[in-house]
């Protein structure tokens, strides 16, 4: 991986240090979710996960906290079986 080097400041105490955070461009997390439909039906979460991954994205300098990185995309979304829980890659 390379490392990408950017001075940041910290809220605490306002002072500036330099932040040093590995870039992974290619880089793959697949998960299984368990849904109770009578909570929140299957097209929210994944209307939910796919915004998140867009606008909020995940790590330390994400689109929310004002950074480029950290977005992804839903690439596959199937349901397993009716006994086991869904996946997202």
């Amino acid at each position: 991986f390379e490392v990408d080097s950017r001075p940041v400041t910290i809220p605490a105490t306002k002072g500036r240090i330099m932040r040093h955070r590995p870039i992974h461009y290619d880089w793959v997390a697949k998960f299984s979710l368990v849904i109770n439909p009578d909570v929140l039906d299957e097209d929210v979460i994944q209307q939910l996960l796919t915004e998140g991954g867009e606008r909020i994205g995940i790590g330390d300098f994400r689109p929310e906290k004002g950074g480029p990185f950290g977005v992804f995309l839903i690439k596959e979304w199937a349901a397993l079986s009716d006994d086991e829980p869904l996946a997202a890659e």
